[in-house]
């Protein structure tokens, strides 16, 4: 009897769920994984804002371009690059009268940022920036120049923790693992602080940061 292809397609149809039914589902184990890498940062960040007040908008704004092109000049003259200075545009608001402040006027505010690789410039730059006028001075940021490598190297220990939690794993449970099923990357790859103190030569004393990586790995589970 020659069959159709209608008759075949049927057949294919109707045999399909059993024929996979009856596939056996692979056996596997999933564990999370964790690496973290210490280092010294080599580099911090100064965000501060400048700010002047006055009763025209114009004087209110030109008092504080002048604080931030000073603060530039003297930024520039300790040779950090210009790269590593970045100056925002001027923002003014209204100030109403108050009871502590009775005459009205404008405020004019301008942010600038500054990366140092030298660490000891740190309180020369910290004092400068003090003595231009009004100024809101943020809390210091640490950073690390070579953060990727560093993190692809913490990423690389998760991996690692996670197929060293998998062999116990599956030979406590009288198994061995084969294979990497799936994997997810579960961390962003951000350095964790962990001190930050003051010293007498440079200011601050930068101590020792983490960066972590964190993976999700499912290994396949054979027989031993």
């Amino acid at each position: 009897m020659q069959l159709t292809p209608k008759i075949l397609l049927l057949a294919i149809s109707v045999l399909s769920p059993v024929l996979f039914a009856s596939q056996p589902k692979e056996r596997a184990v999933t564990v999370q994984g964790a690496g973290a890498v210490e280092h010294v940062s080599d580099q911090a960040l100064l965000r501060l804002q400048f700010i002047a007040r006055d009763n025209q908008v114009i004087k209110a704004k030109n008092k504080v371009d002048a604080q931030t092109q000073a603060f530039t000049n003297f930024v520039l003259s300790k040779k950090i690059a210009k790269k590593d200075l970045n100056n925002a545009l001027v923002r003014v608001r209204a100030e109403y009268p108050t009871v502590e402040q009775p005459t009205p006027g404008f405020v004019a505010e301008r942010e600038v940022t500054v990366v140092f690789s030298d660490l000891t410039l740190y309180p020369q730059v910290l004092e400068f920036a003090a003595n231009l006028g009004q100024v809101d001075i943020q809390p210091v940021e640490l950073l690390q120049s070579n953060a990727i490598e560093l993190y692809d190297q913490a990423l690389i220990a998760a991996i690692d923790d996670a197929k060293r939690k998998a062999t116990i794993l599956a030979k406590q449970s009288g198994a061995k693992i084969g294979k990497v099923l799936t994997i997810n990357e579960q961390s962003l790859g951000r350095p964790m602080l962990r001190k930050m103190a003051m010293s007498a030569d440079s200011g601050m004393e930068t101590g020792t940061q983490m960066i972590r990586a964190e993976v999700s790995v499912e290994f396949q589970l054979l027989e031993p």
